[in-house]
C-alpha cells in the first residue's frame, strides 16, 4: 500500500547566529525520527490515527521542536 506522510515540526525561527553545527544536525535527525515513527505504524498496519499520534509523541519528547509544547505567534 502506498501512503504519504506530512509532518509539521512546529513554528518559530532559529537565527543563523544561533545555529550551531550540533543544532544543524539535530533538527533533521529529530524530523526523520518522527517520520520514521509514522511510517513504522502505517507499515505495521496500525490505524491512521495511531500513525498521526506516533510522530507527535516523538516531536513532543524532543526539546528542539514546538510540536505540542508552545505556540509561537
Amino acid at each position: 500500500m502506498k501512503f504519504t506522510i506530512a509532518i509539521h515540526c512546529g513554528s518559530g525561527t532559529i537565527l543563523n547566529t544561533e545555529m550551531t553545527p550540533d543544532f544543524e544536525h539535530a533538527y533533521p535527525e529529530g524530523f526523520h525520527q518522527a517520520l520514521d515513527a509514522a511510517y513504522a505504524f502505517l507499515e505495521y498496519g496500525c490505524t491512521a490515527t495511531a500513525a498521526v499520534i506516533a510522530p507527535v509523541v516523538v516531536l513532543d519528547d524532543n526539546l528542539l521542536f514546538t510540536a505540542c509544547r508552545v505556540a509561537v505567534l
